[in-house]
């Protein structure tokens, strides 16, 4: 498990420089907050869908709000798995 987790850090230090907004190469850390924004992402579209002017469009919205939830809940398993906490 520490070889991964050494493994990824090192890939996230050389392939992220000023890109990620936390200054922290722990890859648990990384995943942690892309799934805390999945989910903000996700309330966000589903506020939009509440508001849309069509059915149609308030159904895309929702697809698209279920996409970003499911792919939280894969970031949440892989974090789980690597030792850390949502």
């Amino acid at each position: 498990m520490s070889v991964l987790r050494e493994k990824l850090k090192a890939l996230f230090k050389s392939k992220t420089k000023g890109y990620l907004t936390s200054s922290s190469h722990d890859p648990v850390e990384i995943l942690r907050l892309s799934y805390r924004d999945l989910l903000r992402l996700a309330r966000q579209i589903d506020a939009h869908a509440d508001q849309a002017p069509y059915p149609h469009v308030a159904q895309l919205l929702r697809r698209m709000a279920s996409e970003k939830r499911q792919r939280a809940e894969t970031l949440k398993e892989k974090i789980l798995s690597l030792g850390g906490d949502t």
